[in-house]
């Protein structure tokens, strides 16, 4: 990866890319300050700025570090302590290691010659296999942020992973703290590769078990976040050697089959003189968390029907009935608390499936009722004019006979009073609200009850 004098490695024509591009779009600066000879040609492609943006570019930084993680210990190169730092998480889900030092580099030749005396710290030794084995990760970051003259601010990452190889302990013969250092790195490669993964057969699936180890957590977002992944996998062409060769083969085809939606890092909002990178936008809108299932079309093709009912307590009561009058089996929906019927828009076509008749209503105060907001607490269920009456009136108005009764959360609380009292057939509870307001009283419930409990929310 880093190469030597004479054939430099990916990360430095990294550096030297990255610094040109950075001078080309500010609009001045000698090439050959980056470390680029006047020769070469240089492509922004796609997010070249135009000159107009190139007027509006304020200043430019990069900031540098480089981490080791060694026997399950991350240290950081560019100090001399060596000392054992610990990885935090931030208000935005990001790892970032505590302690770690930060340096403002201005050139490809700064970084060099930082990331040299950084090198020289990491921990090698020789082995069967090789004469100057890696035995630690090294993580090298850069951080770029360019702060426009109006005060917008883009911001982006470059990270440079420098993996030590698995080995068989046979095949490097290696013992004592050599031994323990290869165990640590075939361990964190093991789980580099379940997150892989999991991330390849998607994280609704399977759990991204990211904590697991140190390196994964510093890869956290080099693998599932947003951005643009490289994989280089070194094989050997020895016989000898095919199988690894083949385990980092699968390994690397697994990597290509992530696939991450990335978009631009751009804070459009003013910033603040002496901001550095930011954890977050400067300004936020409310976030809108509307219930999943409004507004979902029914795919049986019955239409409800919505009617304001008149009633002698509360006035207009909001009903919704759904499928045949004809149909036996009737089911009433009682909503949670603070909902209305719209809730069960999820439900209908499962119970249109059963061929049963569905009647809902907006209790009152709820949804498009009028009257008094009804309180949602158990003792207050079967209060005058209370929940529990509305049903039974609703059930009277309508002529339900020993409906079925299905609550949610409140009306899971309501559907339980309605069976102690009688009058209903089965009920079914989703989360229900409930406290006793008798001692035992529950035992006296002998209606068909199913319950369901499910973190839905």
């Amino acid at each position: 990866m880093f190469g030597d004098s004479l054939y430099p490695g990916v990360a430095v024509s990294a550096f030297h890319d990255l610094f040109k591009g950075l001078k080309r779009q500010s609009g001045g600066g000698d090439e050959q300050e980056a470390g680029i000879s006047s020769g070469e040609e240089y492509d922004s492609g796609e997010d070249s700025m135009s000159e107009t943006q190139v007027s509006e570019v304020a200043c430019d930084s990069v900031h540098m570090q480089v981490l080791q993680v060694y026997n399950e210990q991350v240290s950081d190169l560019l100090s001399e302590s060596q000392e054992s730092l610990q990885v935090k998480m931030d208000r935005e889900k990001k790892f970032y290691v505590k302690g770690a030092v930060t340096q403002e580099v201005h050139s490809a030749d700064q970084v060099r010659r930082v990331l040299k005396a950084g090198l020289g710290r990491r921990v090698s030794r020789e082995t069967d296999l090789n004469l100057e084995s890696s035995r630690s990760h090294l993580v090298l970051s850069l951080a770029v942020k360019r702060v426009s003259a109006g005060g917008g601010l883009m911001c982006s990452q470059l990270h440079l992973v420098d993996l030590a190889g698995s080995e068989r302990v046979k095949d490097s013969g290696v013992s004592g703290d050599a031994l323990k250092e290869a165990s640590h790195i075939n361990k964190s490669l093991f789980w580099l590769a379940r997150v892989v993964d999991a991330l390849e057969k998607g994280k609704l699936r399977k759990e991204v078990q990211y904590r697991e180890s140190k390196l994964t957590m510093l890869l956290k977002h080099s693998l599932g976040g947003n951005c643009s992944t490289v994989l280089l996998a070194t094989i050997s062409p020895s016989s000898q050697h095919r199988a690894e060769s083949a385990l980092t083969l699968r390994f690397a085809m697994a990597c290509k089959s992530v696939c991450n939606q990335v978009v631009r890092n751009k804070y459009t909002s003013s910033i603040p003189k002496g901001t550095s990178l930011p954890r977050q936008q400067v300004s936020k809108k409310p976030k809108d968390y509307p219930l999943p299932w409004k507004g979902a079309l029914l795919r049986s093709g019955c239409q409800p029907v919505y009617q304001m009912l008149d009633s002698p307590l509360w006035k207009k009561l909001h009903v919704m009935t759904l499928g045949e009058q004809t149909w036996s089996r009737k089911v009433i929906l009682l909503h949670g608390c603070p909902s209305d019927l719209q809730e069960f828009t999820h439900l209908y076509d499962v119970f249109i499936y059963m061929r049963c008749q569905v009647i809902s209503l907006d209790l009152p105060g709820y949804g498009k009722s009028s009257g008094k907001k009804q309180a949602s607490r158990s003792e207050n269920i079967d209060d005058k004019a209370g929940p529990g009456e509305t049903v039974r009136w609703l059930m009277k108005a309508l002529d339900l006979k020993s409906p079925m009764v299905f609550g949610y959360d409140w009306g899971g609380a309501i559907a339980i009073k309605l069976a102690l009292k009688g009058g209903v057939s089965k009920i079914i509870l989703l989360l229900p609200s409930y406290s006793e307001t008798e001692k035992d009283e529950l035992e006296g419930l002998a209606n068909d009850t199913l319950i369901i409990w499910v973190k839905q929310d």
